[in-house]
Formats: C-alpha cells, structure tokens, sequence
C-alpha cells in the first residue's frame, strides 16, 4: 500500500517492516524445500542454492540448515552421519539432519529411534521446535507406524493448542494405523480449536468408520 510504502522509505530498516515488504521470502523457503525434496533430479539447482547467504537473507533461524540439507540431498550424501547427529538435540547440526530425513522419505526409515527419542525433550520454546520438527521428519518418512503413533500420542495430549495440531497432522500421515491413538483423538474431539476437531474426527472415521460413528462422529 501507498502507507507501507512511505513508511518503507523513511525508516527502510525498521525490522518489521523489512520483514513485511520482503515478499521474496516465502516463497524462497519454499522453493528450498522442494528442491530438497526433489533430490539429485534437481542438481542444476546447486549453484544457485549455493549462492544464497542463509545469515543475511534466513526467513527464519532454520532457514540456513534448510538449505544446506537441500543440498545435501540433492548431492546424495550418505545418511548415516546426518542420523547420528539427531541422537543429540544440542547438536548444531540437528535441525540441519532433521530438514535431511525429510528429504528422504522412507530411506531415512534408520533415523526414527533418534526422532521419537526427540519427541521427549522437556517443554519450553525452543524444544516445542525441535518436537515439531521431530513430527515433521517422522511424518515425511511414513513408516513403522506401531512405534511412530505411540510415541506422537503425548503430543495430543498436550495443554498447548499449537502442539497438539502438529501433533494431530503428524499423526493423520498414518491413516488407518493411527489405532493406538484412538483415545486421544476421542478427547480431541472436544478440542477448541475447529481445525483439531476437524482432523480428529476424520482420522477416527479412517481408522474405524463403524466405531467412529458410535462415538458420535458425523
């Protein structure tokens, strides 16, 4: 807007408004993780990832590990030490490793123990991060859902209305195996928030149609 604008050229270094005017941001993000996730098909992407200044241009402090696990990826590096570095949740690395086993999907199956092991860090706000990103990572992955969903179940359990959406859609990516979960999705069917309501009561009709309606599902 013409307001934005003004203001723009008189403080053009006022963070906030940076942050508003810089369109570019988002969907630079998200162009880093679908390269990611395209891997060595998008190998004629490397330079350009390359030349990004993750410090000076990060929509968000994960930004610069998101583009060097996109070039990870792409460039095919082996998993195993990117694994290793998830058994330790101070590791600078973490998040780094973390963005990798998302860009693996079911290869990365080997790196589950040390996510779930992630998932019980102690509450604050930057361990809500790393849990976050833990789901993430075993939702992308999609596998082994008799140890993933009981170990997602606390999530939904949480006071946190934030944590137990991420919870919730990590927990749906399972469908029909989310059954060890069946009790706490009842409980979120009185959620407060509509969205966790809605992905409840659809993930209870996926699991058990019959038994769903029984619970009073529509």
């Amino acid at each position: 807007s013409p307001v934005v604008q003004l203001l723009s050229a008189w403080f053009p270094k006022f963070p906030l408004l940076a942050s508003y005017t810089d369109r570019r941001r988002m969907p630079r993000q998200g162009a880093v993780y679908a390269l990611g996730v395209l891997g060595p098909t998008a190998r004629e992407a490397i330079p350009a990832l390359e030349a990004l200044d993750p410090d000076s241009e990060a929509i968000s402090p994960w930004f610069g590990a998101s583009v060097r696990a996109a070039l990870a990826s792409i460039k095919q590096e082996p998993l195993p030490p990117y694994i290793a570095k998830l058994k330790d949740t101070s590791d600078p690395g973490w998040y780094e490793s973390g963005f990798v086993m998302c860009y693996h999907g079911t290869n990365a199956v080997a790196a589950i123990p040390n996510l779930i092991a992630a998932l019980e860090v102690t509450t604050n706000a930057d361990n809500f991060m790393i849990r976050s990103f833990a789901c993430h990572a075993l939702s992308s992955i999609h596998s082994r859902p008799e140890v993933c969903v009981p170990a997602l179940v606390p999530m939904l359990r949480s006071p946190d209305a934030a944590e137990r959406q991420v919870g919730l859609l990590a927990v749906a990516v399972f469908g029909s195996g989310a059954g060890p979960a069946w009790a706490e999705l009842t409980n979120c069917l009185s959620d407060p928030y509509p969205l966790s309501r809605e992905i409840a009561a659809k993930l209870l009709k996926e699991i058990d149609a019959e038994a769903a309606s029984k619970a009073g599902v529509k």
